[in-house]
């Protein structure tokens, strides 16, 4: 049998030393040492670490030993006893991304920073108003909505799916989202329009418009131009005015089958007055010149039609002329023998059609003008070749027409200049054609 010397078991204690150990905060043992009695020391080793979790990102705070805490290289207090120093960690909550689908917002109150929240938020979200959800799911798990709020805690990145769908609250599936009024060309309001599926695909859908005089053209939706703004697709719906009846109102209606939608109504003079309230933005103001010069036009119009609403005053024009370059040169122009120009007319009803009139031909003459449409119409007498389709920034244009193998140059400032130069002596019609020379006038700038 082998005896243990007392002497030496007991060796440590006579000597006073002491036991110091540095642990993590689990009670992993990161070092331990024997110091003397009074011993001074200072912890050297690796700064400790914590795993994260995932709720908390954790940082080395300092050292503890139950009363006092210490900073990583603190000397400490004299070694008296044995003593064990803990390591002591701060917490920091980790943020996780949150995304939601467009069309749901959130409802209670929860700002989200660059798009995450706070580990264990707790997040109410609701579809928008005007719209429908279903299939809602978090990280793939179903979701149930309490009287149409969905709530999530947030664990990790979360991703709300949903299958989303307009709802249209007048039961056909279509609503306004906005207007338009065409500047640069024939005078017209667009209905910008968001279409359900259902309709947009629809054989038998279309817009119906009601016309200060009562018409009521139709354009199917298949028709329809489809025009992108902010990323949504929208349905524009194109109608002409005549410039008498830039103040009168528009009504427009989708219509599928036996279900009709909203019937909404507007008129050029409300776009035209929204843009010269709203001057501050560029677009605006750049628009401007033409815009008043149309709405004097439209005035001028009103006044001599003697129809529709009112568009307002008409400016004075005593000293508008239409310059005599505009004069129609009869000496240049060569006709078939036999034939003779007798005059032209201008239309001004929803789009503008100049009129050409001529004696001698045949009713079935063809005539052709660059692009434009040509029409050939018999009346009495003549044989008119109708010019459809002139723009504003066309007004000043030269259109020549040719048939038989001859052409004619005309223009409608050309007739506005007869008009001023003794063709009419009715005041009305005369600032008609100074209004109009103004319009095509700002219309080209415009479009420069």
């Amino acid at each position: 049998m082998t005896l243990v010397d007392a002497d030496t078991s007991n060796a440590r204690f006579e000597r006073n030393e002491h036991t110091v150990t540095w642990q993590n905060d689990d009670g992993t043992v990161i070092r331990s040492k024997f110091v003397p009695n009074n011993y001074v020391l200072q912890y050297t080793g690796d700064t400790p670490v914590k795993a994260a979790d995932a709720q908390y990102t954790y940082t080395f705070s300092g050292w503890s030993n139950g009363t006092n805490t210490y900073g990583l290289h603190d000397t400490l207090p004299a070694v008296t006893s044995s003593v064990t120093y803990t390591a002591q960690y701060s917490e920091t909550v980790n943020q996780y991304n949150v995304t939601l689908p467009e069309n749901m917002e959130i409802s209670n109150g929860i700002t989200l920073t660059d798009g995450k929240a706070d580990y264990g938020t707790e997040i109410s979200f609701k579809v928008k108003d005007g719209y429908a959800a279903s299939n809602v799911k978090a990280n793939g798990t179903d979701l149930t909505a309490a009287d149409g709020v969905y709530t999530v805690s947030v664990e990790g990145d979360t991703e709300i799916t949903a299958d989303i769908k307009k709802v249209y609250a007048d039961g056909i599936g279509e609503r306004l989202k906005g207007y338009s009024v065409s500047l640069e060309g024939d005078i017209g309001v667009n209905f910008y329009m968001e279409l359900d599926e259902s309709v947009a695909a629809s054989e038998n859908a279309y817009m119906q418009f009601t016309l200060p005089n009562s018409d009521t053209p139709k354009v199917p939706v298949s028709e329809a131009a489809q025009k992108t703004v902010g990323g949504k697709t929208y349905y524009v719906f194109k109608c002409n005015v005549s410039a008498k009846d830039m103040a009168s109102e528009i009504k427009a209606q989708i219509i599928d089958g036996d279900k009709a939608g909203t019937e909404y109504k507007y008129s050029v003079k409300d776009y035209a007055e929204y843009i010269l309230e709203h001057n501050e933005v560029e677009e605006y103001a750049n628009a401007e010149p033409l815009v008043k010069a149309m709405l004097n036009y439209g005035a001028a119009s009103q006044r001599y039609f003697k129809e529709g609403t009112a568009v307002g005053e008409v400016q004075d024009m005593t000293d508008v002329t239409v310059p005599n370059t505009f004069k129609f040169d009869e000496v240049s122009t060569a006709l078939p023998v036999g034939v003779t120009f007798e005059g032209a007319t201008l239309s001004l009803k929803s789009e503008t059609t100049l009129s050409l009139y001529f004696k001698g031909l045949p009713a079935d003459t063809k005539f052709i003008c660059n692009a434009k449409t040509v029409e050939t119409v018999k009346n009495g007498e003549y044989v008119v070749a109708r010019i459809r389709g002139i723009k504003a920034s066309e007004l000043e244009n030269d259109f020549t027409v040719t048939f038989k193998g001859e052409s004619m140059t005309y223009n409608v400032m050309a007739y506005c200049y007869n008009v001023l130069n003794g063709g009419s002596y009715d005041k009305d019609l005369q600032n008609v054609c100074k209004a109009l020379y103004l319009y095509a006038q700002a219309a080209k700038t415009y479009s420069e």
